[in-house]
């Protein structure tokens, strides 16, 4: 299920009866998606109480986006990751591809990648979004 050619934002209203553009802004304004692979479109989001894994256009670990399934191929964080991706407003994580297997089973098993903050705010293993994504 694809979120690409589908009006996303008339979906969660039309199922939910309500859309918050400005928190999608802000969400996608706020530095927090981290780009882990361009080449599988992975990405995760560090939220205020969790972590969540994306996958560009099609997935979203966070429970909104699973409870959701029937109703919307969507949730607020892919539209905010496209909101992010429009705006320039990620990071990028240079890191092996078993470091970003790592990340990516904490964040499924636990909603929290400790790997992931320390590469973040430890090792300075991070870098703000650069031309040519």
């Amino acid at each position: 299920m694809s979120v690409e050619g589908v009006d996303v934002e008339e979906s969660i209203i039309a199922s939910t009866g309500r859309y918050d553009r400005a928190k999608v802004r802000a969400l996608g304004y706020s530095n927090r998606f981290i780009l882990l692979s361009r080449r599988a479109k992975l990405w995760a989001y560090i939220g205020p109480r969790s972590d969540y894994l994306l996958v560009e256009n099609l997935y979203c670990s966070c429970g909104s986006f699973t409870r959701s399934l029937t109703r919307q191929p969507t949730c607020v964080h892919l539209i905010a990751l496209r909101e992010a991706i429009n705006s320039e407003r990620y990071r990028v994580l240079e890191a092996s591809e078993e470091e970003i297997s790592t990340i990516a089973w904490e964040i499924l098993a636990s909603g929290f990648s400790r790997k992931l903050r320390e590469r973040i705010y430890k090792t300075g293993g991070i870098q703000r979004k650069q031309r040519g994504y």
